[in-house]
C-alpha cells in the first residue's frame, strides 16, 4: 500500500549531435525532477545525420555531488545506440523542497549545461490509501513538519485530493471501498488522464494497459502533457510548468491480497500552497504550530498541535520511514469539515 521513494524515475536526453561535434544545438532535455532516495535514468541516443557514423564519446560532470551522482563519468556509443547513466539524488533529510544541480554535458570542446531538479522523498507529498503525508511550515518558528492523516469513505465516494487556482487544474480519487482508491482523475486544459486498475487515457483514448511488459517504457503525449508508464507506475507531466501548477502526478498499482489492485497517488513538488486548493491546498494553507512532544511511559511521542488557533493532539509516528505528526482528520482540516472534500456519488 506504499509508494517507496526507492522507484526508478526514467529522464531522458536525446543527442541531435553535428558532425565533427562542433556544437550541441539540438540537445533537448525532457525535465523529470528526481526526489531524495531516488534513482533515474539518462537516456543518451544520437541523432541520425548525415555523415555521422563514427561513435560519439561524451564526459558527464556534476557540480554538486553531495546532492547527485551518476554512475558513469562519460557516454560513449555507437550509432543508433542508447547508453543509459543512473542518477541518484542523495537523501539528506532535510525538507527544503525543489533544488538543483547543474549536469555538464562536455563532448570535444563543446559542452551543454542541464538544471536537474531534485525534490524531497516522494512520500513527503501525498501518499495514497488513502493515507496522506504533507509537509507544513510551523508560523511561530518558520521550521518545517510533516503531517499525516487518513481519510475513510464508502465506495464511490470522490476525494478532491488537489486544485490549481491559477491553471484550474486538479487531481482527484475515488474510492473502491472504505480506504482503496480505484481511479485517479487529472484534469487540466488539454490534458485530461484517467487511470484505472486496468488501463490508462489520455483525453478519453486508451494509451497504456497494466497488462503490457512491465520492463518497458512507455511513453505517450499531446501538446499539453506527457503520460509515462514504467512498470506499475505512471506519471503525468505537463509540458509547461504552468500547467499544473509546479507538480507532477505519480500513480501507481499496487495489489491487496483481499481487494486486488488499487491505485496510490502522489503529488510531486508540491512545496507553495499559495495557489492550491482542495484537500492538500486547505491544509498546506492552515497556520499550525507545534509543540514540543513528550514521549510516555509507552514511549510514544505525543505533543500539541494547534491549526488556525484551535488546539489539539497528536503523536509523533513513522510513515515510510518518515517522521510526522498523526492527527485526526477533522483536526487537520479545522474549521472546515472534512466532507467538504468528499463527494458522494
Amino acid at each position: 500500500m506504499s509508494f517507496h521513494s526507492s522507484e526508478l524515475v526514467a529522464i531522458s536526453f536525446v543527442l541531435g549531435l553535428a558532425c565533427c561535434y562542433g556544437a550541441l544545438p539540438n540537445v533537448q532535455h525532457e525535465f523529470f525532477t528526481i526526489p531524495e532516495g531516488s534513482s533515474g535514468e539518462l537516456r543518451f541516443s544520437k541523432g541520425i545525420v548525415p555523415n555521422a557514423a563514427n561513435a560519439f564519446a561524451c564526459t558527464l560532470s556534476v557540480n554538486n555531488p553531495a546532492q547527485l551522482t551518476l554512475s558513469a563519468p562519460a557516454v560513449v556509443s555507437p550509432l543508433g545506440s542508447e547508453v543509459i547513466v543512473i542518477a541518484t539524488a542523495v537523501a539528506d533529510g532535510i525538507v527544503e523542497g525543489p533544488h538543483f544541480v547543474e549536469i555538464t554535458l562536455a563532448c570535444k570542446g563543446a559542452k551543454k549545461v542541464f538544471h536537474q531538479y531534485i525534490s524531497d522523498p516522494r512520500p513527503d507529498a501525498i501518499e495514497g490509501d488513502p493515507h496522506f503525508i504533507q509537509s507544513v511550515k510551523d508560523i511561530a518558528t518558520g521550521k518545517i513538519h510533516r503531517v499525516c492523516y487518513d481519510v475513510k469513505g464508502v465506495a464511490g465516494d470522490r476525494i478532491e485530493i488537489y486544485k490549481d487556482k491559477k491553471s484550474n487544474s486538479a487531481i482527484e480519487g475515488v474510492l473502491m471501498d472504505d480506504y482503496y482508491m480505484h481511479i485517479i482523475r487529472v484534469s487540466a486544459e488539454g490534458c485530461n488522464v484517467e487511470i484505472t486498475p486496468k488501463e490508462v487515457r489520455l483525453n478519453k483514448r486508451i494509451v497504456f494497459d497494466w497488462t503490457s511488459d512491465p520492463k518497458r517504457m512507455s511513453i505517450e503525449r499531446n501538446n499539453a502533457c506527457m503520460v509515462r508508464k514504467a512498470g506499475n507506475t505512471v506519471e503525468v507531466v505537463g509540458l509547461s510548468k504552468e500547467l499544473f501548477g509546479g507538480v507532477n502526478y505519480i500513480v501507481k498499482r499496487s495489489d491487496h491480497e483481499v481487494t486486488g489492485h488499487f491505485l496510490d497517488v502522489n503529488v510531486e513538488g508540491l512545496v507553495n500552497y499559495a495557489n492550491s486548493e482542495g484537500l492538500l491546498g486547505v491544509v498546506g494553507n492552515n497556520k499550525f504550530k507545534f509543540y514540543k512532544s513528550v514521549q510516555g511511559d509507552d514511549n510514544i511521542s505525543r505533543g500539541t498541535v494547534v491549526v488556525n488557533g484551535y488546539f489539539t493532539t497528536a503523536r509523533e509516528i513513522q510513515r515510510e520511514g518518515l517522521s510526522c505528526w498523526l492527527m485526526d482528520t477533522e483536526n487537520v482540516v479545522y474549521p472546515r469539515p472534512i466532507s467538504n472534500f468528499i463527494f458522494s456519488k
